[in-house]
């Protein structure tokens, strides 16, 4: 999938890697207003550092949450299987969804 940051091998420290995992939890817990509120706080810092690429990121991750919770920017995969009965029946349809 490629989505592994790598921090075994030293490509994340360890700091924004557990900033990644808080972010997921909450996420997972349902816990909205808190990963805003973590999330600002991280991009807050990062831009008083003058680190503005990563207050950017965070910025970017703020805006993609946002749309996770508002039901955009979600795809839905269908794909046809004549053995899939699907979620729908009689459709033949199975869905994925992919954030």
């Amino acid at each position: 999938m490629g989505l592994c940051q790598g921090p075994c091998e030293g490509k994340v420290s360890a700091a924004e890697y557990a900033r990644h995992v808080r972010s997921i939890k909450l996420i997972l817990e349902g816990k909205k207003d808190d990963l805003y509120r973590h999330l600002r706080a991280d991009m807050e810092d990062l831009a008083r550092r003058k680190d503005f690429e990563g207050a950017g990121r965070v910025r970017d991750q703020i805006r993609a949450i946002g749309a996770l919770y508002s039901g955009t920017g979600m795809l839905i995969i269908i794909k046809r299987r004549s053995n899939c009965k699907g979620p729908w029946p009689g459709t033949g349809a199975h869905a994925r969804r992919m954030f």
